[in-house]
This record gives C-alpha cells, sequence and structure tokens, in this order.
C-alpha cells in the first residue's frame, strides 16, 4: 500500500490525538505515529488490521441485499401458501457466505442486516457464514427473480423456478 506524505502526515496526527485521548494505548499509537512518519511501508498492515482492503462495489452491495430480498419473498410466500412448493423448501432459505472467498458478501450482508435496528429479521439468520461458496448460487436465482419481476409475492411455480436455478449450474 502506497501513502501520500500528506495521507500519512494527516494519520500521524490522527494517531497523536488518539494517544491524547486513550493513555492506556500511547505507546501502540507511538508505534503507529513512526511508522507513517518514517514510511515503513513493509508496517502499514498494522495500522490496517482488521479495514478491508478493498471495497465492495455498489453492484455488489446491491446484489447481496437483492439476495436478502429474494429469500424474503421467498419465505413470506411459502409461508401464505396452502398449497407448498413441490421443492424441498428447507432449499430455498439464505444460507451465508463463505468466510474466505466472499468474506467481503459476508460482512456487508451482516451489516445491512444488523444496522438501522436491523433488517430482513424475518429471515432468522443465525449465522452469515456458509462452509460452502454459494454467491454463484445466489446470482442465479437474483437473476432469474429479476426477470421475473422481483415480486415479493411468489407463486409456487416461481418458487420452484428459483430452486432450479439454485441447481442448475448451466
Amino acid at each position: 500500500m502506497k501513502l501520500s506524505p500528506a495521507e500519512r502526515l494527516i494519520l500521524s496526527n490522527q494517531y497523536q490525538i488518539l494517544a491524547a485521548l486513550d493513555q492506556d494505548s500511547t505507546e501502540t499509537y507511538g508505534e503507529f505515529r513512526e511508522i507513517l512518519e518514517c514510511g515503513y511501508e513493509l508496517l502499514y498492515f498494522r495500522l490496517f488490521h482488521g479495514v478491508s482492503v478493498k471495497s465492495l462495489s455498489e453492484t455488489d452491495c446491491n446484489e447481496v441485499v437483492d439476495t436478502l430480498a429474494m429469500f424474503q419473498a421467498i419465505k413470506n410466500s411459502v409461508e401464505s401458501m396452502t398449497d407448498k412448493p413441490l421443492t424441498d423448501t428447507s432449499s430455498l432459505k439464505f444460507d451465508g457466505y463463505e468466510g474466505i472467498k466472499e468474506r467481503d458478501d459476508q460482512l456487508f450482508a451482516r451489516f445491512f442486516c444488523e444496522s438501522d435496528g436491523g433488517r430482513f429479521e424475518d429471515l432468522e439468520i443465525k449465522a452469515f457464514s456458509s462452509a460452502l461458496p454459494r454467491r454463484d448460487e445466489y446470482q442465479r436465482m437474483v437473476a432469474r427473480w429479476r426477470e421475473l419481476g422481483k415480486n415479493r409475492e411468489l407463486t409456487k411455480i416461481e418458487i420452484e423456478e428459483l430452486a432450479k436455478a439454485r441447481l442448475n449450474a448451466n
């Protein structure tokens, strides 16, 4: 990572302020200031521990939100039906995102659902983490859901089409 001299100075000043506010961490903030002031690029990772290196694009964020909205529509539609779909509805639940390859999607989904008092609470998401990558499945389903008009009330046939889209990796 490259930082301009101005960025290094601004961050160094921020750490000086933090050191004054948090006496217990004065030594750590002092080390961070030295890393910045001397331009030790090899050690910049210490300053940004826990900060995502890349950003999640607006398109990718919308994909995650549409995925959650689609699963909400599926859940609500199935619950209101008297004639249930032939598809096993447990396969139509949001399973989260895989924690390494899909980490940014996972973190955004968690943040989006938990911020502002909570969203998509009806999905009853216990974990946003999946043992397997799910993004490709979700993208196929969302693409089909969009083709169907992003309906919030789905028919039995539409739900079965979404289930097929999840399974069929053409």
